[in-house]
């Protein structure tokens, strides 16, 4: 994965909803910063990238590209 990659929850944390959609902001450790597309509670900033409530640090096996070619 890598910035700009769009993304779908296959595994939830238990916090974000599974199949919820967002975009990747960055990677810090072993973790994915993704932007939400709909806010949530438990959500934050990812330190300021992205709108308070919308941004959540993920396990990249929480995850999966999707893709956004038609």
């Amino acid at each position: 994965m890598k910035v700009g990659d769009r993304v779908r929850v296959i595994e939830g944390d238990g916090v974000v909803g599974e199949n919820a959609k967002g975009s990747v902001l960055g990677m810090m450790c072993n973790t994915v910063a993704v932007e939400f597309d709909k806010p949530f509670p438990g959500g934050h900033s990812c330190s300021g990238k992205c709108p308070k409530e919308c941004g959540r640090y993920m396990l990249p096996g929480e995850l999966e590209k999707i893709n956004t070619k038609k």
